[in-house]
């Protein structure tokens, strides 16, 4: 109990901290910019990004669009990994993760996005403590986009769609699991068609249908800056690695947003992806995934987020073996405070093939920093089993969005 009381006071105290720094700092400056407030780096829309800088958008040649906007998420954690079952898997690692995303709007159907990633790109030492080591900046998306009605085409670097847990599982360390069967980065086209729209007492719902064509990224966009995670290449293999697009993705998905593009009310995913075999693969990798994730209100400040997702392969990463993949969530809000418990697991379907494992809690709070708007602070512990070797870990983690439009 010792422990659960102190979780909250820490936390408490690393945010007033924080508070008490930003806004000396705020009250020295000769002019306050208001910054807009997220927790996954998803841009706002336009005109939530207006209110957020208390500035209207600019009009320009794209019509009621701002000509440039940029929202960068900033997330600074410290990991330590302790009490594995093997020596060597100990670690204690601080680093930054900074993901900027920009659109640039030609006219109103027309825009260029880049979506960067500046973060650790190799895998930290066994037996070190390291401080922001290895960090490297990519492109994680870079395209050109045109919409025509309900359907919106991009061509470039895209991620096309599949799971959601690894970016809506909550805690620290929820979306772990659902991370590694991601396929982001790719070479190829997306075109999302949107079959509805339309209000409720909840959000806004939408249906929409999103298809993928794609290969992996084997040009020097592959490469990271600062640290160098090499280029990829097509004899380095692996599925979706091909001479020219021939994996692909459908998902249909049915969201419901409230006006920050936040999830409010009943959401889910059905896909598909085949993920065609590189060189020295026996086969194409099949993956199916069905996701759901939706909010109960318990009052004007509480509410449960609960989250479910099931992912099947057939012949995983290309070989000759099937794997099934779970991450179950739940997430407690009452007021600035946020308290989730997830487990995930993932099973190959082999003999004598450990199952591996994690299951992970957090606690999190928001604080509200005059004239600088928002951040979260957020403390977790996970214990996991992976490729047979368990391991402890507990973070720390703080969270700002910065917005900016012209």
């Amino acid at each position: 109990m010792r422990i659960a009381s102190g979780l909250p006071g820490l936390i408490l105290g690393i945010g007033l901290i924080v508070e008490s720094s930003v806004t000396a700092l705020a009250a020295e400056a000769s002019r306050a910019t208001d910054f807009g407030h997220g927790t996954t780096g998803e841009a706002a829309p336009a005109g939530e990004q207006a209110e957020s800088l208390d500035v209207a958008a600019p009009e320009s040649d794209a019509g009621t669009l701002p000509l440039v906007s940029v929202d960068t998420n900033f997330e600074l954690q410290f990991d330590d990994t302790f009490s594995t079952s093997e020596a060597d898997a100990a670690y204690r690692s601080l680093y930054a993760t900074i993901e900027p995303e920009i659109t640039v709007n030609a006219s109103e159907n027309f825009r260029l996005f880049a979506h960067m990633v500046f973060e650790p790109v190799l895998d930290p030492p066994s037996q070190t403590t390291s401080y922001f080591r290895d960090e490297g900046l990519y492109f994680e998306e870079l395209n050109a986009q045109g919409t025509f009605g309900a359907l919106n085409v991009a061509a470039g670097l895209v991620d096309p769609a599949f799971g959601i847990a690894s970016d809506e599982a909550p805690g620290l360390y929820g979306g772990d699991f659902a991370s590694s069967y991601d396929y982001l980065g790719a070479a190829g086209v997306t075109a999302d068609w949107t079959l509805s729209s339309r209000d409720s007492a909840a959000g806004t719902v939408e249906q929409v249908i999103q298809a993928s064509l794609f290969n992996a990224d084997r040009t020097a966009l592959s490469k990271s800056l600062f640290t160098n995670r090499g280029q990829t290449r097509l004899s380095d293999g692996g599925v979706g690695n091909t001479q020219g697009p021939r994996s692909f993705s459908l998902a249909y998905t049915y969201t419901t947003l409230d006006s920050s593009d936040e999830i409010a009310g009943p959401t889910a995913r059905l896909a598909v992806r085949r993920l065609a075999a590189g060189e020295g693969d026996a086969n194409d990798e099949l993956g199916l995934v069905a996701a759901a994730e939706t909010v109960y209100p318990l009052s004007d400040d509480r509410a449960v987020v609960p989250i479910a997702e099931v992912a099947y392969f057939v012949n995983e990463g290309g070989g000759s073996d099937n794997a099934i993949s779970t991450t179950l969530g739940a997430e407690f809000d009452q007021g600035p405070w946020a308290l989730s418990l997830t487990g995930a697991l993932h099973d190959t379907q082999a003999s004598g093939t450990p199952t591996d494992y994690m299951v992970t809690a957090s606690v999190g709070r928001d604080f509200d920093v005059a004239l600088a708007g928002e951040y979260q602070v957020s403390l977790g512990y996970s214990y996991a089993r992976e490729e047979g070797i368990t391991g402890n870990t507990v973070g720390v983690l703080l969270t700002k969005n910065f917005s900016w439009q012209r």
